[in-house]
């Protein structure tokens, strides 16, 4: 800023304004005709001017970019998609901070906010366009939260239904189709790697029964946290059924397509943590 400040700053604009004038009005040829007084200098404007060196250049980065909104904004004013209202002004907005209590930027010193704006709306001192974006940013927020809790609920529905035998969407196709009993269920790899961890072992697969009864051989895969895109519970392992024992054996954790042990061959089910043996466990 130069010496004297915004108030020369006007001045000198001001100046130019009623120069431009007289000049037009020349060469118009209506020298006689009374001239009008050229409209007040804008703050953003003086703002701008303010921080704009001799070669044109901002003289800082952050002048720029808020100068580059003021042009912007000033686009926007002129289709009629802003509009000033109240305090809230080109520059305000451009600057993103409203005006601080004592001063008003860009008019020069001793100048209150209530001597330039005039007194506030008691209505609303909110501008519409801040109104709107607040409201939007209230609705991405309550999206937001809403989605991540659906997410959360529908996550424990489904691990519900899944320990209650209630039909769950299928894993996607995987692996070779001739070892498949479903058409919908993963079927087990026959070198016996999981293909998400590519950690197993062989074991037994028993039911809930005095004594617990032995129905299956296949294989545990303790790495795996989900089975057929559905999280595990807590007492659950990922198993690949691998040889039938007793084809009529209720499955302890059903799917829609497999509610017995005869249907299992060849497919990954979750089973009881508690159900499963390994094979140097188990008494035949």
């Amino acid at each position: 800023m130069s010496r004297g400040g915004y108030e020369y700053l006007e001045k000198k604009l001001m100046d130019e304004k009623r120069k431009k004038k007289l000049e037009e009005a020349t060469q118009s040829g209506s020298t006689d005709t009374v001239i009008d007084p050229p409209s007040p200098i804008k703050r953003h404007v003086k703002w701008k001017l303010a921080r704009t060196k001799k070669t044109g250049d901002m003289t800082s980065e952050a002048a720029k970019e808020i100068a580059d909104k003021i042009d912007a904004l000033e686009e926007q004013a002129s289709q009629g998609s802003f509009v000033t209202h109240g305090r809230h002004d080109i520059l305000t907005a451009a600057i993103g901070r409203p005006e601080h209590p004592g001063r008003v930027r860009a008019v020069g010193a001793g100048i209150t906010i209530k001597q330039y704006f005039g007194s506030a709306s008691r209505t609303s001192s909110i501008a519409p366009e801040y109104l709107q974006q607040l409201t939007q940013q209230i609705k991405d927020q309550l999206e937001d939260s809403i989605t991540e809790k659906v997410t959360r609920r529908l996550m424990l529905s489904l691990s519900q239904m899944q320990s209650q035998g209630l039909a769950l969407p299928p894993e996607p196709d995987v692996g070779p189709s001739a070892a498949r009993v479903s058409t919908k269920e993963s079927c087990v790899d026959p070198s016996g790697n999981d293909l998400d961890t590519g950690d197993s072992y062989k074991c037994g697969l028993y039911i809930e029964e005095y004594p617990s009864r032995l129905v299956a051989l296949g294989r545990v895969y303790e790495g795996s946290t989900t089975i057929h895109n559905i999280p595990l519970l807590h007492d659950q392992v990922k198993v690949g059924v691998e040889e039938i024992r007793d084809v009529d054996a209720p499955i302890p954790v059903p799917t829609k397509e497999v509610k017995v042990v005869g249907q299992a061959l060849n497919t990954f089910l979750a089973w009881p943590t508690h159900l499963v043996k390994r094979l140097s466990e188990q008494v035949f």
